[in-house]
């Protein structure tokens, strides 16, 4: 399968190109670069690639994670997308999403949840809104369903923040006062720790330290 990786600059470009002479494009084995274009502000970057196993990306972005965001798009050639419409397995058959812009987190007390997502664990407060808060990937938006109207229901199901070390991140929010529920997890693929924030959601700390369909550390 073929992606379009657009990639959107967040530090200068210099550096991005200093690092890519260095230490080329550092990407895993399985996932290949086949062309790419840059705008003309030297802003963005649209590389295709092609790759059997599409969990290759997150090992290829933790790379540059910290001087470009990613966007990782499935793409069809002119000739296959035609072919697909004259099947009928186009159009109307199905919902064209691009991504998960937001989830939304309930809560009874809207500053005490912004102190908890930034303070605590270190969010980055949307610039576009005081209830919303940024991850690389996705944002959370809290939510007051009593003010709509709606009966307060804590997420159990849990949402999945993905840090580099789930057990220092863990100590050192255990540090900060935080309670966990449970010991950390090992998956034989992942670990995982599972907290509650101050309205009961739950929210775990995840890793997966093996690539998808094999349990290698």
């Amino acid at each position: 399968m073929r992606y379009m990786v657009i990639e959107t600059f967040v530090a200068d470009p210099s550096a991005i190109y200093k690092r890519a002479r260095e230490r080329g494009r550092m990407l895993p084995e399985g996932l290949d670069y086949i062309e790419s274009w840059v705008d003309e502000s030297l802003g963005r970057c649209f590389q295709l690639m092609e790759t059997d196993d599409p969990s290759l990306f997150e090992q290829w972005q933790e790379q540059w994670a910290d001087l470009t965001r990613f966007d990782v798009v499935p793409v069809l050639s002119s000739a296959q997308a035609s072919e697909r419409a004259s099947a009928g397995t186009g159009g109307t058959a199905g919902l064209d999403v691009e991504s998960v812009d937001f989830v939304s987190v309930p809560t009874r007390d809207a500053e005490r949840s912004r102190r908890f997502y930034t303070g605590t664990l270190g969010l980055e407060q949307s610039a576009h809104a005081a209830g919303e808060f940024e991850t690389r990937n996705l944002t959370l938006g809290l939510w007051e369903p009593e003010k709509d109207g709606e009966p307060f229901i804590a997420n159990e199901a849990g949402i999945a923040l993905r840090v580099h070390d789930v057990h220092a991140a863990r100590e050192r929010l255990e540090e900060a006062g935080v309670e966990f529920i449970g010991e950390t997890v090992d998956t034989g693929v992942c670990h995982m720790a599972f907290l509650r924030d101050p309205d009961g959601n739950v929210l775990i700390l995840h890793r997966r330290y093996a690539p998808r369909g094999g349990a290698v550390r």
